[in-house]
């Protein structure tokens, strides 16, 4: 979906073994006493994935709305599963298909269905090169497709995920996964700090300098490393992110004696990149 707003091009399915649409759950142990999501507290621990995982973070982010509860994430899917089956987690998050039939899980919330992954070219590419890439991919001998698990197919339709992503997006601008419990949902108190984004410098050693200009009519100079930039949803690189309106949550920023602030995003939830009208 990111891809097709940057006016990238479809070429092929990741995973054409696999049906075009998948889905996440949320798990407990067999033995355990939660029932459904309806039974989480804020004490209730539950293991995430990546911050850009839509399976084991994206999804249960939209289904735990409104919920308060103790979060470890940046977890792959074995470890969620290894954290929930040692006791060192109440809940966990991964794909549907593979706990579905793990006799020592049990599912507690199915998700709504999620488009799949494709392959899709750089519009920077030149029409030129984009053709021989595709050309390339898709005569390639059919080892390497299964070996790069890939093939051509019918691209996945985003429209109902986009609506999704919308609320996550909404829940994400507010939840501060820097301290527990985390809430997700939005109160008077997790408002953050609201901003443009106008020019960016590149300071070296990987680290980026954006320039806020806040609604304050203030500016602040935020520090992020282009790998924690990297995850943050529609804000993957410092070209991406500049010109666009922007919410820091759960950063205290430091004054200057200037007028002027500072801070660090430390963490891809930190900073959310707002959609036209948010």
């Amino acid at each position: 979906m990111r891809a097709k707003d940057n006016s990238y091009k479809w070429l092929a399915r990741m995973y054409p073994k696999y049906p075009l649409t998948f889905q996440s759950a949320l798990f407990v142990r067999s033995d355990s006493l939660i029932k459904s999501i309806e039974d989480i507290k804020s004490t209730t621990t539950i293991a995430l994935g990546d911050y850009n995982s839509a399976s084991s973070f994206y999804m249960p982010t939209y289904d735990l709305y409104g919920k308060s509860t103790t979060v470890t994430a940046g977890h792959r899917s074995s470890k969620i599963r290894e954290l929930v089956a040692n006791k060192q987690a109440d809940i966990g998050a991964v794909v549907y298909s593979t706990i579905k039939d793990d006799p020592q899980f049990r599912v507690i919330q199915i998700s709504r269905e999620i488009p799949g992954t494709g392959v899709y070219l750089s519009p920077k590419l030149s029409p030129t090169v984009q053709k021989q890439i595709q050309n390339i991919l898709e005569n390639a001998p059919k080892k390497i497709k299964e070996q790069a698990n890939y093939d051509t197919g019918k691209e996945p339709d985003y429209k109902e995920f986009r609506t999704i992503a919308l609320r996550a997006d909404q829940v994400l601008s507010c939840a501060n996964f820097s301290r527990n419990p985390v809430q997700f949902f939005c109160n008077a108190t997790s408002q953050g700090i609201l901003g443009r984004v106008a020019g960016f410098t590149n300071q070296g050693n990987g680290m980026i300098r954006l320039r806020l200009e806040r609604e304050n009519h203030k500016t602040c100079q935020v520090f992020v490393s282009s790998q924690t930039l990297n995850k943050i949803t529609d804000g993957s690189s410092p070209e991406i992110v500049n010109r666009k309106q922007v919410k820091i949550i759960g950063v205290e920023p430091i004054e200057l004696e200037d007028g002027t602030c500072q801070l660090t995003i430390e963490n891809p939830t930190q900073l959310v990149v707002l959609q036209p009208g948010a």
